[in-house]
């Protein structure tokens, strides 16, 4: 079931020229992937020494940047940092830090970064970073050192996007039916999140919003449903939420970030494992990040 936020307003758009999509990786465990200002950045499972390394492309080569390894995927997000160059912000250990590919530098954004608490799921739009802060088992949204009020305490934040002005981001949550919800939120300053779409689980279903991102004045994003193989769409829409538009998607969606005129997709079969089997090569595993072809966008059913 979705539930909008307000009236859409419903807009068809001509299709887009098609191109083949772009495999960019094949990896051995899911991972999440990000895009900015021609660099791509993901994670990299190395199933001898059980962990994941950062991995960066830019003019179509893939380098490793000196970054320590993880014993789980990077929540890595690429954004303009404070001297306008593109980086990469991610959290190590519960701290969070910054990379640099300019000057192939890291540092921890101390600041930011609490000895008692876990911090994770950062994003950079200049001087500003919002991220998770996990306490006592609940997820905080904050943006600096400020805490941002949450439509409930109990709120599972899944991904948080700081681009273009503005602050919004995916939580998790009860519903009325006991299923669950997914919601997209759009975050402002010292008020309540307002919800700019939102998605129910129910019987066989798991729906989920994968995303957001947010580029040129609008939002893209994806709904997932594991199930009744229905429902699977990649979305643009406004910021305010009212015009909505959609093109066709994939339950395998994991993560997601625009790249220009296409999404960048990680694609993976979590439940069932990246490899068909466990003799399978790395080169056969069925979890993928790739550009998509241009979508072609049309008008969302009321």
């Amino acid at each position: 079931m979705r539930v909008f936020a307000a009236a859409l307003a419903l807009l068809a758009f001509a299709p887009a020229a098609q191109a083949a999509p772009e495999l960019i990786a094949r990896e051995q465990a899911p991972f999440t992937a990000a895009a900015h200002g021609g660099l791509i950045a993901w994670s990299s499972y190395d199933a001898v020494t059980k962990t994941f390394a950062l991995k960066l492309r830019s003019n179509g080569v893939t380098s490793t940047p000196a970054v320590a390894p993880k014993a789980t995927a990077f929540d890595v997000d690429l954004g303009r940092g404070p001297d306008g160059g593109t980086v990469a912000v991610y959290s190590r250990d519960g701290d969070l830090f910054l990379y640099d590919p300019a000057t192939g530098v890291e540092r921890r954004l101390e600041a930011l970064s609490s000895r008692s608490r876990a911090e994770s799921l950062p994003t950079i739009e200049g001087g500003n970073v919002a991220f998770r802060r996990t306490v006592a088992g609940k997820d905080r949204l904050h943006l600096g050192g400020v805490r941002e009020p949450l439509r409930r305490d109990t709120t599972q934040i899944t991904h948080i996007e700081l681009a273009g002005g503005h602050l919004l981001f995916v939580g998790n949550g009860p519903s009325r039916r006991g299923f669950g919800t997914s919601t997209l939120f759009r975050a402002r300053v010292g008020k309540a999140p307002v919800a700019l779409y939102d998605t129910e689980s129910g019987g066989a279903n798991s729906s989920q919003v994968i995303g957001p991102a947010s580029a040129a004045r609008r939002v893209y994003f994806a709904e997932t449903n594991h199930g009744s193989g229905t429902g699977n769409r990649l979305y643009r829409s406004t910021p305010n939420g009212r015009q909505l538009v959609q093109a066709r998607g994939s339950a395998l969606i994991s993560s997601l970030d625009w790249a220009g005129d296409r999404f960048l997709l990680a694609k993976s079969f979590a439940g069932d494992g990246c490899l068909a089997r466990l003799d399978d090569p790395p080169e056969r595993s069925r979890c993928t990040l790739e550009l998509s072809d241009p979508p072609a966008f049309g008008a969302t059913p009321r």
